[in-house]
């Protein structure tokens, strides 16, 4: 209103120092918005960073799980209380079941880290 000259009480050099100081105005609203575009484009830089850590490490934890499931699930097998199972009679039954299980889990180590799980 007041750069518009609808009052006639002020003078052209108070119309001038309003229009002024509406083009400083205008001219940090538009620097705020462009910060603001700036600061959003930053946050979703760091979200999306913080989301690929997050994937890594859940990958690995998931690896890891993996190689240990299968592990306790051939010691839970074995761990049964039954009568004819394979290689309990065996005298090397207890160090063939733990070589088969250090083969499993060497195996399935070197398809994780073939795939770049690991």
């Amino acid at each position: 209103a007041f750069t518009r000259r609808e009052f006639p009480l002020l003078g052209g050099t108070s119309v001038t120092y309003f229009q002024d100081v509406y083009d400083h105005v205008i001219r940090v609203t538009d620097t705020i918005d462009g910060y603001r575009d700036i600061l959003s484009t930053i946050i979703d830089v760091h979200l999306t960073v913080v989301s690929n850590d997050l994937n890594q490490s859940v990958r690995t934890l998931t690896v890891a799980s993996i190689i240990l499931m299968t592990l306790a699930l051939i010691a839970g097998l074995y761990g049964m209380n039954f009568r004819y199972i394979p290689g309990l009679d065996w005298r090397f039954g207890y160090v063939g079941a733990l070589a088969g299980m250090a083969i499993i889990a060497v195996a399935l180590g070197w398809t994780f880290r073939r795939l770049r799980w690991w």
